[in-house]
C-alpha cells in the first residue's frame, strides 16, 4: 500500500506520500539487533550499501574521548533521586520533563544552558530522570532510498517537540 501511494516530487528528490505512511513488514534491521527497536529499511528487499552500524559514540579526528568524561566527574546520587541543589549534574537545574522532553532551557537568551546528564560515571541507577540521551531509540526508524539523493532517514511516528530523536553518522 505504501509503495502504491500517489506520490510528488519534492525538492530535494524524495517522494512526498499522500497516504500516511505505514510501517512495512521487512525483515531487514539495519542496526542487526544492536538498538532495542530496530531500524528498517524501504523499499522492502532494498538495503544501503554495507556499513558498520554501531550504537555508540564514536569519536571523530582529533578526539581522543568524550570531553564530559574529563571535565565532569559524575554525580554521587545514591540514596536520593537526582535533584537540582544536590545533584552535581543538575547544576543548570532540570534538563527534561516527567515526558522525557527537553525544557526550554535559556530560550530567552542569546543561548541555551548547556544539558548535563547523568553518566557513566555517576552512582545515580539506570533509572534516573536525567538519562535520556543513553536509553537508545526511543520511536521507530526507517532507512529509505530517495529517487535522487540517495538513502535518507524517516521517522514512522509522531516526535513530540524537545524529544530526543537520535543522531546517525554515515559515511
Amino acid at each position: 500500500m505504501f509503495a502504491e501511494a500517489a506520490k510528488t516530487t519534492r525538492p530535494c528528490g524524495m517522494a512526498e506520500f499522500k497516504e500516511k505512511p505505514e510501517a512495512p513488514t521487512e525483515q531487514l534491521d539495519v542496526a542487526c539487533g544492536q538498538e532495542n527497536l530496530p531500524v528498517g529499511a524501504w523499499p522492502p528487499g532494498a538495503a544501503p550499501a554495507p556499513f558498520q552500524y554501531t550504537p555508540d559514540h564514536v569519536v571523530g579526528p582529533g578526539a581522543d574521548i568524550d570531553p564530559t568524561q574529563i571535565t565532569f566527574p559524575g554525580c554521587i546520587c545514591v540514596k536520593t533521586p537526582c535533584l537540582p541543589g544536590t545533584c552535581s549534574c543538575l547544576r543548570h537545574g532540570e534538563n527534561y520533563d516527567d515526558n522525557s522532553c527537553l525544557r526550554d532551557i535559556g530560550s530567552g537568551g542569546k543561548y541555551a544552558e548547556p544539558v548535563f546528564e547523568c553518566n557513566v560515571l555517576c552512582r545515580c541507577s539506570d533509572h534516573c530522570r536525567n538519562r535520556v540521551v543513553q536509553k537508545g531509540l526511543q520511536f521507530h526508524f526507517q532507512v529509505f532510498k530517495t529517487h535522487k539523493k540517495g538513502w535518507g532517514l524517516r521517522t514512522l511516528e509522531f516526535i513530540p517537540k524537545g524529544r530526543k530523536v537520535e543522531h546517525q553518522l554515515w559515511k
